[in-house]
Order: C-alpha cells, then structure tokens, then sequence
C-alpha cells in the first residue's frame, strides 16, 4: 500500500479533514456509503431512515411494470444471513411516485433500481422514474428467482439492448447490476460500455436454500431465496477486484457489507461506492456508525481524501498462472 504520510497536506488545527466526498457515475455523492435496494428501502419509511442516517445515496427497492405479490414470510434473516423470495416491489408505479414525492432528501442522492422484460417495457419505467425525480437508475435484471431473462447469461447483444433503450429514453446516469460470474466476461463489459452504461453494481444475490427441517423433511422455506448476507462478502470483493481490472466503469459493490472497515477492503480493491443492504435489517444506524468510523479511520491513518484509497491493494493481487510463472 502507498505510504499514507503521501496524502496528509491538509490540515487544521494538527488534525487530518478526511474528506468522504464521491464522485460516481457524474454524481457527487457526499460519501461512499450507500443504502442498497431491497425490502428496507420500499417504504417512505424505511427510505427516509437512511437518508436520515447519513447515506451518501439511497436506492429503491425495484420498481416494475408488473406488481409481484409478496408471499407471507419475503424474508429469512438469521446469523448474518439473508434468503430473500421478495422479488421486487410489490407498488405500482403511481404508489411510487406518492412515496418519493414524501421523501426529504437533503444533500441525499437518490436512485431507482428498475427492472423490465424488455427493452421497450425497461424503457417505460426508466422514463416514469425520471419524471418522479430521480438522480440515477440501477438496471436490476438478473435476480436469481422468478422469472428469468435467460438470454442474459449467454448474449452481449441483449443486455446491450437494454441498456441502449433506457438511455435513449432518458438523461439520467445508469448503472448495470451484475452476477459475480460475469466479472471476467470482457465481452460482456465491451457491450455495457458500448451502448452506454455509466457504472456496474455487483454482486446480485445468489440462488439458495436456507435448510432442511430433517426430522418433517421439509424445506425451511417455501421456494428458492436470493442469498445475501455476510457470508458472501468474499465472493463480493473477488467481482469488485476483477471488475477494476477488466472494465472501464466504476464499480459499487454490494454483498455483504456491514462495517467501515469492509467498506475500506472494497474501496481498496476498486469500488466506488458501497452499499449497505440487509445489514440494514438490524437498523439503520449501521450507516451512521460506518460513515463516522470510515472518516475516523481515514483521520488515524493520514489519509485526507477517500480517492486516496481507491484501488491501492490491486497493486498485489495476481493470476494464478502469474504466480507460478515466479
């Protein structure tokens, strides 16, 4: 790592001013902690507690043309680990629409995670969105239950698409949510920047079971869940290394993270941004306290702006083939 005695030039009164302030995707964000889309962010209360909290930008929970019922129990959360089968928000578009006109956002930025089946459908909601004032759009289109748009995995050229159909429909910044396997798809990454993508998300939720009651033989949930949590912060901080190396847009990283301290491995390995999910679950002070502790961290350490981070342990990571040529 760079010494940090190279960005300790501002100072007042004997003490470091770290500065958290983020550019991403054209935004400035007042700091790199941000609140991801899920079921803690689908209502106008669970919004406004982030906001309020401290987070650099929040993100709704997906918004559709297709409202999907919720099931009984959405969510399983336990130890740290999150199977969730709430696919995405369970709102219309004008319910959306009342509820972000009740936000008091601030210095807050704002960002709809979004999802259509089709590059007209996707179109359309990324069109009504930016009517309710939105500052940027999160394509959420591989989640890993329901309905899946199976091409995606295999084709550039419909995920290119996509993301062409929403920009040429709106002014806002966008950013693609993708798997952790798609990390090292350079093809892949060539068509996103092509047609126009501004940032990338990773890592989306992963395909799971949370158990087995063996003594009734019965699942412990009732359908498959999208697994979060973190558990799957490793998995996480492989993608935002890989992604840092093989494309060239910035990178918010989601999966598993909870404290300053995770937040600082992403940044450290290239993310932009982090966001905060179902640790969020356990209140949203979480924010709050990874926010301080970030800039206190930065403060012990000599660090005056969070740039200086970005990145700086890519530096000793190489390929397995590149450590048996030594």
């Amino acid at each position: 790592m760079k010494s940090p005695s190279m960005y300790c030039s501002n100072k007042k009164e004997g003490k470091f001013m770290a500065k958290l302030n983020t550019q991403f995707m054209g935004m400035e964000l007042k700091n790199p902690v941000l609140a991801a889309a899920g079921p803690w962010t689908g209502t106008v209360e669970g919004l406004q507690a982030a906001i309020d909290a401290g987070a650099g930008a929040v993100m709704t929970e997906t918004i559709s043309l297709e409202v999907y019922p919720r099931l009984p129990q959405s969510c399983y959360h336990e130890g740290g680990a999150v199977f969730s089968t709430s696919l995405y928000s369970a709102k219309t578009l004008e319910q959306w629409e009342d509820m972000l006109e009740k936000l008091r956002l601030g210095d807050c930025r704002l960002i709809a995670s979004i999802r259509g089946a089709t590059p007209s459908e996707l179109a359309y909601v990324a069109r009504k969105t930016e009517r309710m004032g939105v500052d940027a759009l999160q394509l959420d289109l591989y989640a890993p239950i329901g309905p899946v748009l199976a091409e995606l995995y295999t084709s550039p050229d419909l995920i290119a698409a996509l993301v062409s159909a929403v920009k040429k429909e709106v002014a806002l910044p966008l950013m693609v949510r993708l798997p952790h396997y798609v990390a090292d798809n350079k093809k892949f990454l060539r068509a996103l920047e092509a047609a126009g993508a501004d940032g990338i998300c990773t890592i989306e939720s992963i395909r799971g079971i949370s158990g087995v009651d063996i003594v009734n033989a019965r699942p412990l949930m009732p359908t498959h869940g999208g697994y979060s949590g973190t558990n799957v912060r490793p998995i996480t901080l492989s993608a935002i290394a890989a992604l840092s190396q093989n494309a060239n847009l910035p990178v918010a990283a989601a999966g598993g993270f909870n404290a300053a301290e995770n937040v600082i491995e992403a940044i450290e390995l290239g993310a932009t941004t982090v966001m905060l999910g179902s640790a969020l679950l356990d209140g949203y002070g979480v924010i709050t306290e990874t926010v301080q502790q970030l800039e206190k961290w930065l403060d012990q350490n000599g660090y005056t702006d969070i740039e200086a981070l970005r990145g700086v342990a890519l530096q000793y990571l190489r390929s397995y083939e590149e450590l048996h040529e030594r």
